[in-house]
């Protein structure tokens, strides 16, 4: 009955994850500061919100697998949104300063002058 459906619900989220996530591996930019700091704040809120809700459904219908399937699930959608580097977290690029080249560098310090003692006068 339930349970089957359950099983097969939750095998196929874990597939559909799974194939998102080899979808998105192929990013080559990586998640900017700002990505970060989103990516975290999504991550901990779908995490709560899956976490509150399992526990309010589980006593409601007073079975703690019902919450432990919310906490789960929550956790595998946070996966699949935060784990990847997907394009919406690179939305603030850094700009860096352009390399400087090590020769000119090494060329252009200046030489240490010795300071000429001033003569004693007689």
């Amino acid at each position: 009955g339930s349970i089957g459906t359950r099983c097969s619900m939750a095998s196929r989220l874990t597939m559909l994850s799974l194939l998102l996530l080899v979808l998105s591996l192929h990013s080559v930019d990586a998640m900017d500061f700002k990505g970060q700091m989103y990516c975290e704040r999504t991550f901990q809120a779908v995490v709560i919100l899956f976490g509150l809700v399992g526990f309010v459904a589980g006593y409601i219908q007073q079975d703690f697998r019902l919450t432990f399937l919310f906490l789960c699930a929550g956790g595998g959608l946070s996966a699949v949104v935060c784990l990847p580097d997907w394009p919406w977290w690179n939305r603030h690029p850094l700009t860096w300063l352009p390399a400087e080249d090590d020769d000119d560098e090494v060329e252009s310090k200046p030489e240490k002058k010795k300071k000429k003692k001033p003569a004693k006068s007689k």
